[in-house]
């Protein structure tokens, strides 16, 4: 994708192309100015030619009038992964889990949770949270209890009315109510971490 490096210029913005099976594209009828040229491909951190890191700006390309800009090359970095799979306190698999990859921020000196991605549970318990940069994560999982899949307490425990029902709280990896004692995950550049396993349990609410 071309877009104006000018904000004020709307000039090329937007206009596209598919690159080909050797990885060359080509974008014709471009006005003269400067432009980034973004690319975007599944599996991959999104791209800008003259990046000198995925988290960095790139540079801009200057088109002149009647004049070719060619052999620009962007090199693009596979996105990370992390997966695994949820269980309860009796280890059984457990669906439709919303697990969600957190960044921690630091503000006045408070922590604060940005989600970078989600995903939910399958039938098998599993979960893939993919199309991360690398960084340093937590997760968090949380049961929906409307699918009717939630704890059932022992009918035969006596019921304690200030503590009311046990249920399933939200809960950070590997297996803590409080996000303070989470364990962190270092995802680096194309890293797949898989085995993140997540273990339920119930808990007054």
């Amino acid at each position: 994708t071309l877009r104006g490096a000018d904000p004020g210029r709307r000039s090329g913005s937007g206009q596209t192309a598919v690159s080909g099976p050797d990885g060359r594209f080509e974008i014709t009828g471009v006005a003269p100015g400067q432009y980034r040229i973004r690319v975007n491909r599944n599996g991959f951190l999104t791209g800008e030619y003259g990046q000198r890191g995925f988290d960095k700006p790139g540079a801009p390309v200057t088109v002149s009038s009647g004049a070719t800009a060619s052999n620009l090359v962007v090199k693009l970095m596979p996105a990370g992964v992390i997966s695994g799979t949820v269980v309860n306190e009796d280890g059984e698999r457990v669906s439709y889990v919303s697990v969600s990859v957190l960044k921690a921020s630091y503000a006045q000196g408070r922590t604060q949770w940005t989600p970078a991605g989600s995903a939910s549970t399958n039938d098998l318990g599993e979960y893939r949270i993919f199309d991360l940069n690398p960084g340093r994560y937590y997760l968090s999982a949380r049961y929906s209890a409307s699918y009717g899949l939630g704890f059932r307490p022992d009918p035969n425990t006596p019921k304690d009315s200030s503590l009311g029902d046990e249920g399933y709280a939200t809960q950070y990896y590997p297996g803590t109510f409080d996000p303070a004692t989470a364990r962190a995950i270092e995802l680096g550049p194309a890293s797949d971490v898989r085995g993140v396993d997540i273990r339920l349990a119930p808990t007054r609410m």
